[in-house]
């Protein structure tokens, strides 16, 4: 749910920005690649070049995939097989793909609200100061 209102307030500011629902469309379109690409879903963060890993910080659906997958296998029993490791425990895989060494779910969940409001604010705030079209 938080992940679907932070995707809503990005379009929300892209909208504002744009004042345009073709330029707005193709700025949410970029954006969402952007935050997809960077999100840790086709690369870990870690193999990124290191030009590019600030970018990783950039994406609010990063912090929503790694907090799902802690919340998911953090605590659990038994053990998980991977390609080129003997059994792990959730953690130890955790810690191997996403270089996570603690839980960090009430983190990342902070991280996705701040992005929020931040979202929310900044397309409020132009929205306010943004001065109309002259016809």
């Amino acid at each position: 749910i938080l992940q679907a209102e932070i995707g809503c307030a990005f379009c929300q500011s892209c909208g504002v920005v744009t004042g345009d629902a073709v330029a707005a469309n193709s700025l949410v379109s970029a954006g969402f690649g952007f935050f997809m690409l960077f999100a840790g879903f086709f690369r870990s963060p870690d193999k990124l070049p290191l030009v590019w890993r600030w970018a990783t910080y950039l994406s609010p659906w990063r912090f929503a995939f790694q907090a799902l997958a802690v919340n998911e296998y953090w605590d659990r029993s038994g053990t998980i097989t991977m390609e080129s490791q003997s059994a792990l425990t959730g953690q130890q895989a955790l810690s191997l793909i996403f270089d996570i060494d603690h839980d960090i779910r009430f983190e990342y969940t902070g991280v996705m609200v701040g992005y929020l409001l931040f979202s929310r604010l900044l397309g409020y705030a132009i929205l306010k100061y943004k001065k109309p079209p002259k016809h």
